[in-house]
């Protein structure tokens, strides 16, 4: 032992028990090094393989912009990716059917930037937000009373309408004429 941790020893000494706590360095799962940060942790717990696949994951759902365009991204999230089948879930119907029009355009992009995904298909979800329909409940009143009804006015055809309806009566008794003219009931 070197002569300063020696020292620290000396019971009588009034910052022996301060002393007597470990080092950082010290502390931990059998290393002495310091961890750098987040992704130093993950690389110990994680092989190298499932970190660079997590990365495309990550590099993959921050590129969505780019490869489904600002407009339909705007309105859409990729979800997921199930047996190569891309899970993006959109906020409107009309959404729903932008995102179907371009699927072949997205999908070439996709296998382009992400051929290692091997993304084939894309499927969407519409996307239901339970508090956008939320409806507060109002308080109880009467039920409203009905408007009286007004008797309904037949209206008075037009000349035009007139005329219209007196060449189609000639025309259907000039047709039913010709009929039983050729002996047809």
């Amino acid at each position: 032992m070197d002569k300063k941790r020696d020292d620290h020893l000396n019971k009588s000494d009034p910052t022996h028990e301060k002393d007597q706590r470990p080092h950082w360095e010290e502390v931990g799962r059998g290393t002495s090094k310091i961890p750098k940060g987040a992704a130093e942790i993950l690389k110990n717990y994680f092989d190298a393989h499932q970190m660079r696949e997590a990365g495309q994951y990550h590099s993959f759902f921050s590129s969505w912009g780019d490869l489904a365009g600002m407009d339909i991204s705007a309105h859409s999230k990729p979800r997921d990716i199930r047996n190569s089948v891309l899970i993006v879930e959109v906020d409107h119907p009309g959404w729903v059917q932008m995102l179907h029009l371009q699927k072949g355009s997205i999908l070439s992009k996709i296998r382009r930037t992400f051929p290692e995904l091997k993304i084939r298909d894309i499927r969407s979800v519409l996307y239901e937000n339970p508090d956008a329909d939320r409806v507060e409940p109002l308080k109880e009143s009467p039920p409203p009373t009905p408007a009286p009804e007004e008797p309904r006015k037949k209206a008075e055809p037009s000349p035009e309408e007139d005329q219209r309806r007196q060449r189609m009566d000639e025309a259907l008794h000039r047709i039913l004429s010709s009929l039983s003219d050729n002996g047809v009931d």
